[in-house]
């Protein structure tokens, strides 16, 4: 059977105008969030979060479940956040630092201001009476980014063994296969000069990345940027899968064969026409291959 992209049997053709996805028939639409536990559906109802917060703790939490799942956590080092539209302005949601991330329930995201100022702890949130607990020197590039881009939503950060590996040569990630190919003139590099993510650093970070979505930090590993959870998480994907790719052909004999200048730009184009349905559809594909529902994020395991 014929499975090439132009293939009528496909479901998503491709557009000789715009080289994206063509939908045939329409996506699912995403999925519903579960309806929130008693405690947030009181502070729902007494507007104390917005409807946006509710929709993004769930898909943050289900995002951090994801990542241990896959093997991309490291330990009190990964981090992942979302900035979303809270009842007071903008709240940035960020899991409890020590809260695994294979653990993390809607219950564990701690509310930070953009200046990272932890919010008192909700009605119904794990951390309730006490002082929440986040890695402020781990946030720093993180609170760097949505201060000075606003069109910024989502910040990863990977360490895993093949990021770690590519981030430590001086050649970075290579455009030489189908993943990497995507991502070309997106990714920009920083010198990384410690752990705490002094705010001098923070600066150069915030100008080394421009406004490009993929930043190697030399020695260290990768920071991703998205428009939103879904967004960024397509890009880590796409990264993580190059990433994997490089390492695993240098350690074969002979050289690469290289891509063609017109397939590097036929991969690029694609990766920016990509129809943000199918974006969406990615991720919620990639729970369920995993086996991680939303309702599983209503409480902590």
């Amino acid at each position: 059977m014929n499975n090439l992209p132009n293939s009528p049997t496909n479901a998503a053709r491709t557009s000789p105008v715009s080289r994206g996805p063509v939908l045939s028939p329409p996506l699912p639409k995403r999925p519903l969030p579960p309806a929130p536990t008693p405690p947030f559906a009181a502070l729902l109802s007494a507007g104390e979060i917005s409807v946006p917060e509710w929709i993004g703790r769930v898909r943050l939490a289900a995002a951090c479940r994801l990542m241990a799942k896959l093997g991309w956590e490291e330990p009190l080092i990964t981090q992942i956040t979302l900035r979303v539209p809270g009842s007071h302005g903008a709240v940035i949601l960020v899991p409890a630092f020590g809260v695994p991330l294979g653990e993390v329930g809607v219950s564990d995201l701690v509310r930070i201001a953009p200046d990272g100022t932890a919010f008192p702890p909700l009605h119904g949130e794990r951390l309730e009476g006490a002082t929440p607990s986040v890695d402020l020197a781990g946030l720093r590039p993180h609170l760097a980014l949505y201060a000075a881009r606003q069109d910024v939503q989502c910040v990863l950060r990977i360490h895993t063994p093949a990021a770690l590996a590519v981030a430590c040569q001086g050649e970075g990630l290579r455009i030489d296969n189908a993943w990497g190919a995507q991502l070309a003139g997106r990714i920009a590099s920083h010198d990384f000069g410690g752990l705490d993510f002094e705010d001098a650093e923070c600066a150069d970070l915030v100008k080394d990345l421009g406004v490009r979505e993929v930043l190697i930090l030399r020695s260290y590993g990768f920071l991703v940027v998205g428009s939103g959870l879904e967004s960024a998480w397509h890009t880590l994907s796409v990264l993580e899968r190059s990433l994997e790719a490089q390492v695993a052909t240098e350690s074969m004999s002979g050289a690469n064969e290289p891509l063609t200048p017109n397939m590097a730009r036929r991969c690029a184009e694609t990766f920016l026409a990509l129809d943000p349905r199918v974006v969406e559809m990615g991720f919620d594909r990639a729970l369920g291959g995993a086996g991680i529902r939303l309702v599983d994020v209503l409480t902590g395991h």
